[in-house]
């Protein structure tokens, strides 16, 4: 499984989970839609992907243990964020 690290402690994530973290970092600032995300680690038709999606950043947040390191934009998708 994937490890990364975050305020100094290891975390194990999915592949999924490690994916969307990687994508979404890979554009820091940027809004990906979560068909856009969906599309870019799932390889599959988007069919109902806002439930997954939301889903996965739901277990990323609580697994980084920093909530504002995913915003969601209300009504378009999500942005990765650092300070």
């Amino acid at each position: 499984m994937p490890h990364c690290r975050t305020i100094g402690r290891e975390v194990i994530l999915f592949p999924k989970e490690f994916n969307v973290l990687l994508l979404l970092a890979h554009y820091p600032g940027w809004v990906l839609t979560p068909t856009q995300i969906y599309t870019s680690i799932w390889h599959e038709d988007p069919i109902d992907c806002n439930h997954i999606i939301r889903n996965t950043v739901c277990q990323l947040r609580r697994k980084l243990g920093n909530a504002d390191l995913i915003q969601t934009v209300t009504g378009y998708g999500y942005k990765f964020t650092y300070r």
